[in-house]
């Protein structure tokens, strides 16, 4: 689940509680949304912000899943996931063994840093409620 910041950011630019509050319920809203009775095993939140950073005295406030992501952090997977598409189509058209296409599709995507764990692994750098 990710979770864009609002606009409504402190003077002094750090991220608002009411937003760790927030996070902090999202993924049980949407296990409630999908008649789950809890959000899948280590699923993380992720607040995505421009330049904030959490007040520490409010860090502990985050349950250890909610995560801070910073857009240039998406634009920086955006433009990954771009170029794995563009090398996509571009080079697998001369493959035609299944196996050998699963195969160059995993390479591509894993070269970039565009395969499932690694995109979760780019958006969770940065655990809010340090400690855990």
């Amino acid at each position: 689940m990710i979770s864009k910041a609002k606009s409504q950011q402190h003077s002094d630019g750090l991220l608002p509680l009411h937003d760790l509050r927030q996070a902090n319920t999202q993924l049980d809203q949407l296990a409630g949304d999908r008649s789950m009775d809890h959000p899948p095993a280590s699923s993380p939140a992720i607040i995505v912000s421009d330049r904030l950073t959490v007040d520490p005295q409010h860090a502990p406030a985050a349950n250890p899943n909610v995560y801070l992501a910073l857009t240039e952090t998406i634009q920086q997977i955006v433009g990954d996931v771009s170029t794995v598409w563009r090398e996509l189509l571009t080079g697998a058209t001369a493959i035609q063994a299944e196996q050998t296409m699963r195969q160059h599709v995993r390479s591509v995507m894993t070269e970039h840093g565009c395969l499932p764990s690694q995109v979760i692994s780019r958006l969770t750098q940065n655990r809010i409620r340090l400690g855990d």
